[in-house]
């Protein structure tokens, strides 16, 4: 005897065999009743797919958790539950293909709705597929739309809609956002296809509501094509400069613009623009007639703001690419050129006694690096001012600045004055140092007259010599003439210039120091206010 053995197939028990629903009422649904697949064969059981079908499928909901293979024994549940739609006897069946012999399998599905007829949302979505014509890759297409009805007697509540499938990111929708829509209208869901790659490209779109047969989907097709177009990328999409020094100019920022479509791109100009433009430095490398796939040219900008604050404008390149033009933000923010401050206990203001010397303490603070030359002026009288002629500033770091001004004279102080030349007592004029001396002398002068004239008429009487009181009172006299610039005396003598000692007077004064500034460089930087000091004279 012989014979051939052959391997077991694989075998489905599917219990119960049948579902039956007791009468609902419109509007409800009945608690889920589950049907169990059993593998019963030697071999593992493969589920491919669990569908509803039938007339009044739409009043049956059917959850499957049958998919893939089911080794011996296993098994698998699906949960029905049923919402009839309209009084009477409803019927459908969920059909269940496998590898089992007498594949697909039917169970049948049986129902009694009843009472009155409750509203209910329903989807009709026109086209059901969209094929979009070739499209360059990197390009978008035009717009094909989708348009969602709601033809049942309910307001249809829409959850979500979007794109699945093996080339969804190549396709964008957007439109039916609405919290609901009442029986009867519509809305549009617009659609473009962007192709990342060549050749076919598909997606799905899908829409989730809670109308009956909800998701609803659309199958959306395109191709991709190889591009002929030209396309420019830009290395920054903005450009912000660090804090400048008003009339300073920032280091240099480079923007790298590099073809990079499918054929050459033509840049036909770049210009500033905006409200601080003047303020920013184009350097225009991108002059060339064409630029072939894949170069690139640079663009080069520097910042020297004309004054304080925020700065901005906007960098835009004209060229044959679908999205010129192609702009570049720019920002920049101006410093003061140089700041003046008070050190710690230093002031702009000051009062002193004629005679001393006002100290001004200040602190220099520069926003670049180079030089500031120092030029005092506004002293009052007989006072001098002192200040640096030329400091070294690094940028931001603080610098001690001293300015002295110096007065001069006291309370005790005297001055000399010319009295007229035929002023009586000319050369003994109270206010001459040497009118003591002069009082002094002539007080003995008339003394010693006396005394001659007296002995000398004794001695007429006598007989007695010439009295010499008297020639010494002559020979006095001539000298205090001499020396009072009286008689013979020089005329240069007596108009000689009279030294007046200076004292400086009481009052408020303002005292201005200039300053002038150069880069380390040797660039002259625009003008500075000048600093201006209090000093106060008691």
């Amino acid at each position: 005897m012989t014979g051939i053995g052959v391997a077991t197939p694989s075998g489905v028990t599917i219990t119960p065999t049948s579902l039956s629903f007791a009468s609902t009422s419109q509007g409800t649904t009945t608690p889920a009743q589950i049907l169990t697949l059993t593998s019963t064969g030697s071999a593992t059981l493969h589920v491919s797919s669990v569908t509803p079908g039938g007339s009044n499928m739409g009043d049956f909901m059917v959850t499957s958790g049958c998919n893939g293979g089911y080794a011996t024994n296993a098994t698998c549940t699906i949960s029905v539950t049923f919402s009839p739609l309209a009084d009477g006897p409803r019927t459908a069946s969920i059909v269940i293909t496998d590898d089992a012999p007498g594949s697909p399998q039917s169970v049948q599905m049986t129902g009694v709705g009843s009472g009155a007829p409750v509203g209910r949302p329903a989807m009709t979505i026109a086209p059901s597929a969209i094929s979009f014509a070739a499209t360059p890759q990197g390009t978008t297409s035009a717009t094909q739309s989708v348009t969602v009805t709601n033809s049942g007697t309910a307001a249809l509540h829409i959850s979500s809609i979007h794109m699945s499938g093996p080339n969804a990111g190549d396709f964008q929708d957007s439109g039916c956002t609405a919290a609901a829509y009442a029986a009867g209208s519509t809305c549009m869901v617009a659609l473009t296809f962007t192709p990342s790659a060549t050749g076919p490209r598909a997606g799905m779109l899908t829409i989730t509501d809670d109308a009956t047969g909800s998701p609803q989907t659309v199958q959306i097709t395109g191709t991709g094509t190889a591009t002929t177009t030209p396309a420019v990328t830009l290395s920054a999409a903005a450009i912000s400069f660090a804090a400048t020094a008003l009339g300073t100019k920032s280091p240099q920022q480079n923007i790298t613009v590099t073809s990079s479509g499918a054929a050459p791109a033509h840049i036909t100009s770049v210009q500033l623009s905006g409200a601080s433009a003047a303020d920013f430095k184009l350097s225009n490398g991108c002059t060339a007639p064409a630029y072939a796939v894949n170069t690139a040219c640079t663009l080069g900008l520097t910042f020297t703001p004309g004054a304080a604050g925020a700065r901005v404008a906007t960098l835009m390149i004209t060229d044959d690419a679908p999205n010129s033009p192609q702009t570049v933000a720019l920002s920049g923010n101006a410093s003061p050129l140089l700041t003046v401050a008070p050190a710690a206990g230093g002031s702009f203001s000051q009062a002193v006694t004629a005679g001393q010397t006002a100290m001004y303490n200040l602190q220099l603070t520069a926003g670049f690096d180079g030089n500031v030359s120092l030029a005092c002026s506004g002293a009052p009288q007989a006072a001098t001012c002192s200040a640096p002629s030329t400091v070294k500033v690094t940028s931001g770091a603080p610098l001690p600045v001293l300015i002295t001004v110096k007065t001069a004279g006291s309370a005790a102080a005297m001055r000399w004055r010319r009295l007229p030349m035929d002023a009586p007592l000319y050369a003994l004029h109270i206010q001459n140092p040497l009118a003591p001396l002069y009082a002094l002398a002539g007080v003995i002068m008339l003394f010693a007259i006396a005394v001659g004239t007296l002995r000398k008429s004794r001695g007429a009487k006598t007989g007695q010599r010439p009295a010499w009181e008297g020639i010494f009172a002559m020979c006095t006299l001539v000298a205090l003439c001499t020396l009072a610039g009286c008689g013979g005396g020089s005329s240069a003598a007596q108009n000689a210039p009279i030294v007046q000692p200076a004292v400086t007077p009481q009052g408020t004064t303002t005292i201005t120091i200039a300053l002038t500034a150069t880069t380390s460089a040797g660039a002259e930087l625009p003008a500075i206010a000048p600093i201006q000091l209090t000093l106060t004279v008691n």
